[in-house]
């Protein structure tokens, strides 16, 4: 058996070491080595047990979002086209329920809905509602000063191709 010097020197001086100091040696040893057990094993799976629960509501949730989502996406497919005049005919007379404060502006491929003091209630009632499928490709809304509740700016809305529904 070959003999290591630093092994050896390290024994050398256990054996030197008192009885009572070499006990209190292997219980820090053991303790040490408790704790990094704990540390290391233990401890990161109780946490992981402890937070289990709540990790699974959440990731319910979100799946339910994402269900809800994919409802909705379906939805939205199963619609019939509509062609860019029927989508506008639809936006011109939706628009009307927002009152003389919004007016419709068509160009090349795409129709501005501009805003003018329109009260806050009956825009978000209005953008909620689902229609012609207005989704808008840039919205720029400014809270009036001075007025109560309402807003003005521009919402900018992509035409549907001719055969595609938006």
């Amino acid at each position: 058996m070959k003999h290591i010097p630093q092994i050896e020197a390290i024994s050398a001086r256990w054996n030197a070491l008192a009885q009572r100091e070499r006990i209190a040696l292997t219980w820090l040893a053991w303790g040490l080595g408790l704790l990094m057990v704990w540390l290391v094993l233990v401890a990161p799976a109780l946490h992981t047990v402890r937070d289990a629960p709540a990790a699974h509501v959440r990731l319910g949730e979100a799946m339910e979002q994402m269900q809800q989502l994919q409802r909705r996406a379906r939805a939205l497919q199963s619609r019939p086209e509509v062609s860019p005049t029927q989508w506008l005919n639809q936006l011109h007379e939706r628009v009307r329920s927002l009152g003389a404060g919004a007016s419709v502006q068509q160009q090349a491929g795409q129709a501005t809905l501009v805003l003018k003091q329109v009260n806050a209630d009956v825009l978000s009632a209005w953008m909620a509602a689902d229609g012609v499928r207005l989704q808008p490709d840039s919205v720029q809304l400014d809270r009036d000063p001075g007025a109560a509740a309402t807003w003005s700016g521009t919402l900018v809305y992509v035409l549907p191709e001719t055969g595609a529904g938006r």
